[in-house]
């Protein structure tokens, strides 16, 4: 199978740099909600901190979206959270039918 019927380009555009990204054709869409949330993020900065650099503006992008990602790993779903009250409360039961 050919990588070009299994690879598509996106172009992208922040602080003034332009260049192409390659990904999976299936990717595309979600290749270009990242960019278009980066590229709002990019203005955002600069527009409240005009005496950034391009270069400082992209390293707090950067933390900002790392520090997002972290609190979602660490964090535990709404499924979890009840997952784990249920399982704490077959425990209980089971540990009183144990000592019944």
């Amino acid at each position: 199978m050919s990588d070009q019927n299994t690879q598509d380009f996106v172009q992208c555009a922040l602080f003034g740099e332009s260049f192409n990204l390659r990904c999976a054709k299936e990717q595309k869409e979600n290749l270009q909600r990242a960019i278009a949330s980066l590229q709002t993020k990019a203005s955002s900065m600069m527009r409240d901190n005009p005496n950034l650099t391009p270069t400082q503006a992209a390293i707090l992008i950067a933390l900002d979206s790392e520090s997002t990602l972290q609190g979602y790993l660490n964090d535990k779903t709404p499924f979890e959270n009840e997952a784990l009250k249920l399982i704490t409360k077959m425990k209980t039961s089971l540990q009183r039918a144990n000592n019944d």
